[in-house]
């Protein structure tokens, strides 16, 4: 559930910074939604890399069509790619990572400041009642 909604927490964030912020905006937004989601590691970055990468590629795909893929196939050719659809790619691979790599940055501060307790974790064989009573059963 986590996943979920860190996933869509993102997305939306991921879609409505850049219009109060510049385009790495999102890295910090997707650090404080890994911090509060309280999501391990792997699923803030993959939460991170899914959302802000489709975002930004199905946003720059509807750019790209708008304008029938004259600018995007223009900077291709200055940068010497293989055409439009590259650089798509390119802005949704560099969306990926960015928010992908602030969420990572936020899951694993909450990790480090704030320790998941086990439930699970075997208790120490010093303390436990079992021993306890092997220890008074052989004086």
């Amino acid at each position: 559930m986590r996943f979920i909604i860190g996933l869509v927490l993102v997305a939306v964030l991921a879609y409505f910074a850049p219009i109060v912020l510049p385009w790495w905006g999102i890295a910090p937004l997707a650090a404080i939604v890994g911090f509060a989601t309280g999501a391990k590691w792997w699923q803030s970055l993959l939460f991170g890399l899914l959302s802000t990468g489709l975002v930004w590629g199905i946003y720059t795909m509807g750019i790209n069509n708008a304008n029938e893929g004259i600018l995007s196939s223009k900077i291709a050719e200055i940068l010497n790619l293989s055409g439009g659809g590259t650089l798509v790619m390119i802005t949704a691979f560099i969306g990926a990572l960015l928010g992908g790599l602030g969420a990572l940055s936020g899951g694993l501060l909450r990790e480090g400041l704030l320790p998941i307790k086990n439930k699970n974790a075997r208790r120490s064989p010093n303390i436990s009642y079992r021993n306890k009573k092997r220890r008074k059963k052989w004086r």
